[in-house]
């Protein structure tokens, strides 16, 4: 498996301001790396595989991996090194994602989690939503961090972006997320 290193790449050089021409650039910018790819010779050990490193959070690398189970173009799986969610994998599901964001609204409240998704959803790095929400989190043991999971999020989106963009993928998710929090 070939492993790369991008972590901090992927990121739009100006101001997000949420409209479809920042998640265009992220979008195109993703692709064009995967473009990169030596392609496969068959399957099993003759496929190409990748592994990218794309985020250091305080509960590990956040990383993708290529091609996805389904195959389906430039999908790819989101996973968090050295972390096993509910399903006892390293890939979060979205709602083992939803779970976690639960907890934090428990912790931070509904509406400042509300917002980190809406920022995040925008555009937004993990660390500038924690700045602009004034959120400071001390990490505990065997706790996701709300960076961790602003991170993941990120990836959720883009890889919605890259694999629905002319349907609502991005936004279903949002929205999925925005009904969970509100259910507590």
């Amino acid at each position: 498996m070939n492993e790369l290193d991008i972590t901090g790449m992927i990121k739009i050089p100006w101001k997000p301001c949420g409209n479809e021409k920042d998640r265009n650039f992220l979008r195109k910018l993703v692709t064009t790396i995967f473009f990169e790819e030596e392609p496969g010779e068959g399957g099993g050990n003759e496929a190409s595989r990748y592994k990218y490193f794309v985020e250091e959070t305080p509960n590990g690398r956040v990383f993708l991996l290529r091609p996805a189970h389904l195959k389906k173009g430039f999908d790819f799986v989101i996973h968090l090194e050295n972390w096993k969610f509910k399903s006892g994998k390293s890939n979060p599901k979205h709602e083992d994602i939803a779970e976690e964001f639960k907890k934090k609204a428990q912790k931070f409240g509904k509406e400042t989690i509300l917002k980190a998704i809406e920022l995040t959803f925008r555009g937004f790095e993990g660390e500038k939503v924690l700045k602009e929400l004034s959120i400071k989190e001390n990490a505990i043991p065997g706790e996701i961090s709300l960076l961790t999971l602003l991170k993941i999020l990120k990836w959720m989106f883009i890889e919605q972006d890259i694999r629905d963009w002319n349907y609502s993928g991005r936004k279903m998710l949002k929205d999925y997320l925005v009904n969970e929090i509100n259910s507590l």
